[in-house]
């Protein structure tokens, strides 16, 4: 299964792109939110920090 790392799954066009790709049953979803999580398995980030997003690339998306 693909996986495809979300950033800024809560917001406007995100939630949606999250929602639709999620029914499809193809990918497995990293998503990554600002404030407020959207799922129970939202991982809170900072996306402007650049160790933070490549640690979690690491460490969810190459493994």
């Amino acid at each position: 299964m693909k996986k495809i790392l979300l950033l800024g799954a809560s917001g406007m066009a995100g939630h949606m792109v999250y929602f639709f790709l999620k029914e499809t049953n193809k990918y497995e979803i990293v998503n990554t939110v600002h404030k407020s999580k959207l799922t129970e398995d939202s991982i809170i980030l900072d996306a402007t920090d650049k160790n933070e997003v490549t640690n979690l690339i690491k460490k969810k998306i190459l493994t």
